[in-house]
């Protein structure tokens, strides 16, 4: 009987080259987690519902996002790590938001100061972000199930 070797990559490995541990290449829009950490889950609807819920739940997915998305880890997000977690929290639900959307949510937090978001601030806004998600979907759902007016 012939043998064969089976060969996986490490988890540095995938991080780097974008693929998963058999070598096949990952989708774009799938974040890859770097070797040691541990990758948020994707956030779906149902999961953010979940989440505002939970107070200890949402705390704890909070700090994770915040850690994740200070980029040059000042303890303090800029109007840029702040859209990028929102392309790639919006993309999970099947949203997007503008640029002017996103610097509008985070007026109330930073009037008069440099755009964005200190740690402190972060957890009430993001908290805001998904509410306002999922009553969006929420919303969006409805309006698919309604009937064409003047249909019998």
């Amino acid at each position: 009987m012939g043998g064969w070797q089976g060969l996986v990559y490490t988890a540095e490995q995938q991080a780097r080259l974008g693929v998963d541990e058999m070598g096949n290449k990952l989708a774009k829009e799938a974040p890859v987690a770097k070797a040691g950490s541990q990758a948020l889950p994707a956030i779906t609807p149902q999961y953010a519902a979940a989440l505002l819920t939970s107070e200890k739940l949402l705390s704890d997915m909070c700090r994770k996002y915040f850690r994740k998305y200070d980029a040059n880890k000042d303890g303090f997000l800029e109007s840029d790590e702040v859209g990028s977690l929102c392309q790639d929290l919006h993309s999970g639900l099947g949203m997007s938001l503008t640029d002017e959307e996103i610097a509008k949510s985070m007026e109330p937090f930073s009037p008069g100061q440099k755009a964005g978001l200190s740690e402190e601030d972060f957890s009430t806004w993001f908290a805001q972000l998904l509410k306002d998600t999922v009553k969006a979907q929420v919303s969006e759902k409805k309006e698919e199930t309604k009937e064409p007016s003047g249909s019998q």
